[in-house]
């Protein structure tokens, strides 16, 4: 996955990778970023996809929703972040959603439903923490899809197509040396 493929990176600041008011840069998806400012007082939401918990950390005009966890039920005391935040964790990009929220439940994590709830403008992200909130679970990475049958089939079939080019190709060149350097013979018109 693309996250893998940031696993060994240095973390980068959130503004290095997303600013308000720009699109989410797909090339960035799972990069490991680290989201510093104020943790925002009201804005906890929870997704019913994963039953994750969110809350938005407010840094300069600007905030981002941050999942801190997923709430597995049971007797947790679940603390909720306040003051001071600085939080490591990989972004994803902002989803939108034609369900409607029930209150502070969204059904997924939307920027469109949560906004409501935070004073300023969201970037088009949002960032699970590699850490949950004491009381919460850790939310995984989303497994890739894997490949079926058909797909792994054509990859096969296009590798095989590339090696029948190339035989073409050397066998064109073959033939236009044997033209070049063979000697000619003047038809008798």
């Amino acid at each position: 996955s693309q996250s893998n493929q940031y696993a060994h990176s240095a973390l980068a600041t959130l503004s290095s990778v997303i600013s308000p008011g720009v699109s989410f840069p797909n090339s960035e998806l799972g990069r490991p970023v680290r989201v510093t400012g104020t943790w925002v007082p009201n804005s906890q939401v929870t997704v019913t996809l994963g039953n994750w918990v969110a809350m938005a950390v407010q840094s300069g005009n600007a905030a981002v929703y941050v999942i801190i966890g997923s709430d597995t039920g049971g007797d947790k005391v679940r603390t909720t972040p306040s003051g001071p935040a600085d939080v490591t964790g990989w972004i994803q990009p902002d989803q939108s959603s034609e369900d409607p929220a029930n209150g502070r439940v969204l059904p997924i994590m939307s920027n469109g439903l949560a906004a409501p709830y935070v004073p300023v403008t969201l970037v088009d992200a949002y960032v699970v923490a590699d850490q949950p909130t004491p009381g919460l679970a850790a939310v995984p990475e989303p497994p890739l899809p894997k490949a079926d049958f058909w797909t792994g089939l054509r990859n096969w079939l296009y590798a095989i197509e590339w090696w029948f080019f190339a035989c073409f190709a050397a066998f064109i060149w073959w033939r236009q040396m044997q033209e070049l350097t063979g000697s000619h013979v003047p038809s008798e018109a």
